[in-house]
């Protein structure tokens, strides 16, 4: 079986299956030793934990990023605090528009490629800060918060591009994935609520949003009691 491509854990769902035919034709033929029992299971490979910053590191980013003199500096710390402090996805964030910024209520609406649309929460001093850059860049309705080169909005590698270009910047070998997973990691560490993580990292599935914040065989597994942070 191995030989055929499966992974450690199916071949171990297989030989445990092979183990409990070979128990009950023990126990069919009256004998009292179950030969396939003595099979040993396959070793599974120790999965590291989905990668995440720590505050430090999240305040190092972000002071990196806010100390940058460049033309879009204040665009791009922006983006970077926006998908930490939020945890949407990159192609949600390139293209959000002026009117999905919703001040009163304190939070931002997104979509995502399916057009299934979520509210995510702004911390205070975060809607402080998009207010002032709307204002300065005297955005309209209608109007990108981030803008492309060419007009129109920025593309998902430009996003990817700039993160890890300012993670390297502090020592750190960063992705959009990271940021998601280290909101993902706080959310779940203040509210404990998987209903809560799947509606804000937008999934359908609880399944999914695990994904973020538990090693990637566990899920897989399904096994629910093995969630440790």
């Amino acid at each position: 079986t191995a030989q055929r491509g499966h992974s450690p854990a199916t071949v171990n769902r297989i030989l445990q299956s092979l183990r409990k035919y070979g128990q009950f034709r023990t126990w069919k033929s009256g004998q009292t030793h179950n030969a396939a029992g003595e099979v040993r299971l396959a070793r599974l490979p120790l999965l590291a934990k989905p990668v995440v910053l720590a505050p430090e590191q999240q305040a190092s980013l972000l002071l990196r990023a806010a100390q940058r003199t460049a033309r879009h500096a204040r665009r791009d710390y922006l983006i970077v605090k926006l998908l930490l402090q939020t945890g949407m996805r990159a192609g949600e964030l390139r293209c959000l528009r002026l009117d999905q910024l919703e001040l009163a209520r304190q939070q931002v609406r997104v979509e995502d490629e399916q057009g299934q649309r979520r509210f995510l929460p702004l911390p205070g001093e975060l809607l402080a800060e998009l207010t002032t850059y709307c204002q300065r860049s005297q955005l309209q309705t209608g109007d990108y918060l981030f803008p492309g080169r060419e007009g129109g909005y920025m593309s998902v590698r430009m996003v990817q591009q700039l993160v890890t270009k300012l993670g390297r910047a502090c020592g750190l070998e960063l992705n959009v994935k990271v940021l998601r997973n280290s909101y993902a990691h706080s959310l779940w560490q203040q509210s404990g609520d998987l209903a809560l993580l799947a509606e804000r990292m937008g999934y359908r599935s609880m399944t999914s949003a695990l994904r973020h914040i538990v090693p990637p065989r566990q899920v897989t597994e399904g096994d629910g009691k093995a969630i440790h942070l």
